[in-house]
């Protein structure tokens, strides 16, 4: 296995053993998910010039997570749990 490193800027540097997972906002910007070492999936903003800090979502998971961004702007977060359920 090889880890993805993700040093666009010094708050955003994470390393992972998962694929990221990008998508769109309406607004223009981007959302990241990434799974920590520690199995939770950890979330961050790109808006304008700058990415949020990484904000754990409390899901831990062994598997990529996946986003989806509504019309409206919400951001929709599906993993497979460790017992396999779908959060």
């Amino acid at each position: 296995m090889s880890a993805h490193t993700i040093p666009v800027s010094v708050s955003l540097n994470a390393i992972t053993f998962l694929p990221p997972t990008l998508v769109a906002n309406p607004a223009g910007g981007l959302e990241l998910a990434v799974v920590g070492l520690d199995r939770q999936v950890y979330h961050a903003r790109f808006t304008g010039s700058r990415w949020s800090e990484f904000q754990p979502t409390g899901v831990l998971t062994e598997m990529a997570p996946a986003l989806a961004v509504s019309a409206d702007g919400v951001v929709h977060l599906a993993a497979a749990a460790l017992d396999w359920s779908v959060v």
